[in-house]
This record gives C-alpha cells, sequence and structure tokens, in this order.
C-alpha cells in the first residue's frame, strides 16, 4: 500500500478507529526512541548524572559511543552493566526474541524468520529469562493478607547434557519410581489475593521444612494467614514468618475464603506450559518459572505495550551475563543444594 491509498484509508475510518491507530503509531515512536536512545543514565561506577564526555565509539558490528566520567574518570558505554551491553544482534532482534518467548513461540520458527541460528535465539532467550529472574528479585515482592502455597512436580530432566546418576531416558519417558521421588522436581508457589505471586523450584524429592522456609521466609508478610494442603513441612515457614497456618481437608471443607483453588489454577497453567516446551532441563526451571510470572502479567495486554516495558527493563535493571554465564549462573542446581537452591553470580 503507498502513501496515498494510507492516507485515503485513514481518512475513511471512524474517529474511534483514527484514535486507535493513533495511540498505536505514537506507541510505536516512543518505542523506538527508547531503543535508539543512547545516552546515559548515570556513570555505573560511581552513579553520577553527569558530566560526561564522549570519547569515540566501539569496534563492533553494532558501534556504540564511548563515554567517560568526568567525577571518576570511568570509560562506558550508554549500557554497560545491562543485558543489552554484549548483544551480537540488533536491539530490534533481540525485542522480537523476547517477544516471541513471551508468545510460546518455538526457538527454531524464531531462528528461520530473523535468519538466525537456533544456538543464537536459545542463549538471547535464556539472557531475558536472567532478565526477568533478576527483575523479580529487584522487586522483592511479598505475599500477605491470605496466602495459599503449594507445590507441584515435574519428572527432573536433564536435558542438553549426560544424565548423572541415573540412565537416559527417551523423549516423554517416565520416572523408574512410583510416586514422589528423588527423581521429581518440587516447584512451590505462593500467592494471596492481591496478585503477588512468588514461584519457586526448591528440591528434588518432597522438600523439608527448612528447604521451605529457607527460600519462603522472606517472601510472606507477618502476621499472614497460610492456607496449605495436608503437608505439615509448611507449618515450619508459617512459624519463621509469625503467620498462621490452616490445612483445610479436601474440597468439601472449601469456602469462598479458605480453599486452594488459586493456586491449584496456577499449577495447571504451569503444568499446559511445561508440556508445550516439551520438558524443561531442571537447571534452568527456575528461569521458567519467572518467564512464566512475566506471562501472567503480561497477559491481555497489546505487543506494544509488552515491548514498551521491556524497553524499560532493558535499561533499567543491572544484569551482566555473558555466554559462559548462563551455564554457570542463575541456575537451579538441586543435586548440589537442598537449601537455598538457586546459584547465585560468581
Amino acid at each position: 500500500m503507498g502513501e496515498s491509498q494510507a492516507m485515503r484509508a485513514y481518512r475513511s475510518l471512524t474517529d474511534k478507529q483514527r484514535a486507535h491507530v493513533d495511540r498505536t503509531l505514537s506507541d510505536m515512536v516512543r518505542l523506538n526512541r527508547e531503543l535508539e536512545d543512547t545516552r546515559p543514565d548515570a556513570c555505573p561506577k560511581c552513579g553520577a548524572h553527569g558530566p560526561f564526555a564522549s570519547r569515540g565509539h566501539t569496534c563492533s558490528k553494532h558501534p556504540k559511543r564511548i563515554y567517560e566520567c568526568k567525577r571518576c574518570g570511568r570509560r562506558f558505554v550508554y549500557d554497560s552493566g545491562k543485558v543489552t551491553s554484549n548483544l551480537k544482534i540488533s536491539q530490534q532482534e533481540l525485542m522480537s526474541i523476547c517477544t516471541d518467548t513471551l508468545s510460546g513461540v518455538p526457538i527454531r520458527e524464531t531462528a528461520k524468520r530473523l535468519g538466525r541460528s537456533p544456538q543464537c535465539v536459545f542463549g538471547n532467550r535464556h539472557k531475558l529469562l536472567c532478565l526477568m529472574e533478576e527483575a523479580l528479585s529487584d522487586e522483592g515482592a511479598r505475599a500477605e493478607g491470605t496466602v495459599e502455597i503449594d507445590g507441584t512436580f515435574v519428572l527432573e530432566s536433564q536435558k542438553g547434557s549426560k544424565p548423572k546418576g541415573r540412565k537416559g531416558r527417551k523423549r516423554g519417558g517416565s520416572s523408574g519410581f512410583r510416586g514422589i521421588s528423588h527423581e521429581r522436581a518440587c516447584t512451590i508457589t505462593a500467592t494471596d489475593r492481591q496478585g503477588h505471586e512468588i514461584f519457586r523450584t526448591v528440591s528434588l524429592g518432597q522438600p523439608t521444612s527448612q528447604i521451605i522456609a529457607d527460600n519462603f521466609g522472606d517472601g510472606i508478610a507477618s502476621g499472614s494467614e497460610i492456607y496449605a494442603d495436608g503437608c505439615h513441612a509448611y507449618d515450619g515457614l508459617a512459624k519463621a514468618c509469625g503467620c498462621s497456618i490452616y490445612h483445610p481437608k479436601g474440597h468439601k471443607s472449601y469456602d469462598r475464603v479458605r480453599h486452594l483453588n488459586t493456586v491449584n489454577s496456577i499449577h495447571s497453567q504451569i503444568k499446559r506450559a511445561y508440556a508445550r516446551c516439551r520438558g524443561v532441563a531442571t537447571v534452568y526451571l527456575n528461569r521458567y518459572m519467572s518467564l512464566f510470572a512475566w506471562m501472567r502479567r503480561f497477559a491481555g495486554q497489546e505487543r506494544d505495550a509488552i515491548e514498551g516495558r521491556l524497553a524499560k527493563m532493558f535499561r533499567s535493571v543491572r544484569i551482566h551475563i555473558t555466554r559462559e554465564g548462563l551455564r554457570r549462573d542463575y541456575i537451579t542446581d538441586l543435586h548440589a543444594a537442598q537449601g537455598n537452591c538457586l546459584r547465585p553470580k560468581s
């Protein structure tokens, strides 16, 4: 469609349709400006907001202007210490990978559309997952008031690596043990009635009271009412947080307040998302739980609004992750530790 045809089509729209087009265009223009803005917010070393002197450009496929802080002398680029600092692709391509990830588009389909290798898309997708996990950590959200907490189990997977401690399974295989065993990873979800949600993969097999308290002790406000199933491993968490705890006995004992319907519904959605991924390596489970949390927040929003929030996340969250770091940092190492299973950055 040419420019004249586009203008004629625009004039034929109703006032409401024109307003919608105007909002969409303004959102796109604002997003492009945010992505193209290379002015630094602050010095990554001393935190000063200026003045900065220009010192040339980086020697890369996508050159960036180098700035020097006049207060401390540190040289940096505008996104030093951010997820975009070591990109080998353009920010527009990264944004496409991010939106495809949130929409559940397969890696190979995204790679084919962008003309990139699946390994490139996989690495940048996991950069996004680490960014989302760090953003949730920075929020420090806490569940309060009426809190539902429960766990669900998925088959432990060493997808992408040589299995340790057991024989390899064929695709679609099952555990060699009945019921809950060390071959199933436990993901616990805590949610309140205000929409605050915490997802953490905590152990292989049934978690102990100490493991639950270590992982959720800082995530539940004091004085809350905790509703859990018949597992009394949550009693230690309630005691540590100074909360009261109730164990509803089956669906017949549920009422409009005392129930676990919300957390059970979330677990059903987790299982469906897990099935679409054809299984997730256990070391990456917490990353995908962070993705699931953001997918629930972005549900029902338009693509432009999602891209705008992602662009702000790129600029505000400080995280430096490399290709080697993707295999070392922000992983769920349940074999090495049974306490706080999120391995911190080295």
